[in-house]
């Protein structure tokens, strides 16, 4: 499994399925997953007094906002 998708299903356990039927299927959430990814990389080596620490905990959150909106919108009921 990626790291990507790894990150992903630590971080939403509970929409596995629809990650799995997002990725690769629908580009905004393609970018927002590949970015999430990036900014958590990025976020795991900043040091936890550096200010872009703070600025890459804050786009995190909003990115995972933004993802569960999309996954909550294309839960399969």
């Amino acid at each position: 499994m990626s790291g990507l998708m790894e990150r992903l299903l630590e971080r939403f356990p509970d929409f596995e399925e629809v990650i799995h039927d997002l990725i690769g299927s629908n580009d905004t959430f393609d970018r927002l997953c590949h970015e999430y990814s990036e900014v958590a990389l990025r976020l795991d080596a900043a040091s936890d007094v550096e200010p872009e620490g703070e600025d890459l905990a804050t786009r995190k959150s909003a990115l995972e906002e933004e993802m569960l909106a999309i996954m909550q919108a294309n839960v399969r009921v």
